[in-house]
């Protein structure tokens, strides 16, 4: 099935993604996503830029990818990661795909909404 994902999710990426997520994590990704548009007081627009690949600014974003990723437990308020959190959610092959693009994005920022930022642009600059 082919899914909604950030990043980094966007992780993780967010939009349409070449990884595959069962029915119940995709349930989730859509719910978190939909939490963190809420509470960052989001234009619903930007959801559609999202799923076309097309990373709002960072103005724009605000500090949604880090809302997202700290809800899986994917990031600190440090901004310091923690990919074994997906390992229960994709393919072995996919995970280590997606843990090689999180190394290849390596980000050094102290905030974390910015690191969150730069990391989702690179990673849909590595997969897109």
């Amino acid at each position: 099935m082919k899914c909604t994902l950030l990043i980094f999710a966007s992780l993780i990426a967010m939009g349409t993604c070449k990884f595959e997520l069962n029915e119940k994590a995709l349930q989730a990704v859509t719910a978190i996503r939909n939490e963190c548009f809420a509470s960052e007081n989001m234009d619903p627009a930007i959801i559609s830029r999202l799923d076309d690949h097309k990373l709002p600014s960072r103005d724009e974003l605000k500090c949604h990818s880090f809302c997202v990723l700290k809800k899986f437990k994917a990031i600190d308020e440090d901004g310091i990661y923690n990919m074994d959190v997906f390992k229960p959610i994709f393919s072995e092959s996919d995970f280590s795909k997606i843990d090689e693009i999180f190394k290849t994005c390596n980000v050094d920022s102290t905030d974390p909404c910015v690191k969150a930022y730069e990391v989702h642009q690179c990673f849909n600059s590595v997969l897109y």
